[in-house]
């Protein structure tokens, strides 16, 4: 899977979720929007995106909410809405793999993957 947590990704597809979060407008977040990864299911194929598609769930009254009522969370979107974020480019990245192999202090040998940039080069996220 080329999307991990905390990278950055473009929206491919405007999604619509909430109205009104929080007292903000954030009942659409528009295609070529940028926001960052919290969550992947690996299994479901489906990623929760910093900011996008707001549901409302309804809540009893408790000690940790004591007056109930609706609270707003993230809700997954599927992997296909998204695509990583090259900087550079300022756009969606279709990526290739480079790996490379290092010595550590020890003397072993480690490999460390590289997600890049088809189109200018530059590395997209952290390394592996």
């Amino acid at each position: 899977m080329i999307i991990r947590k905390n990278d950055q990704v473009v929206l491919l597809k405007t999604i619509t979720g909430a109205e009104g979060v929080d007292r903000r407008a954030i009942g659409k977040e528009e295609k070529g929007s940028v926001a960052r990864v919290l969550r992947v299911d690996r299994e479901t194929g489906r990623v929760v995106v910093e900011g996008v598609n707001y549901v409302y769930r309804h809540v009893r009254r408790s000690q940790k909410h004591p007056q109930g009522g609706r609270v707003a969370k993230e809700a997954p979107i599927h992997l296909s809405n998204v695509a990583l974020y090259c900087g550079k480019c300022g756009g969606a990245a279709k990526v290739r793999f480079k790996i490379n192999e290092k010595k550590d202090a020890a003397g072993k040998r480690r490999r460390e993957v590289l997600r890049l940039c088809r189109k200018c080069g530059e590395a997209v996220g952290g390394a592996r």
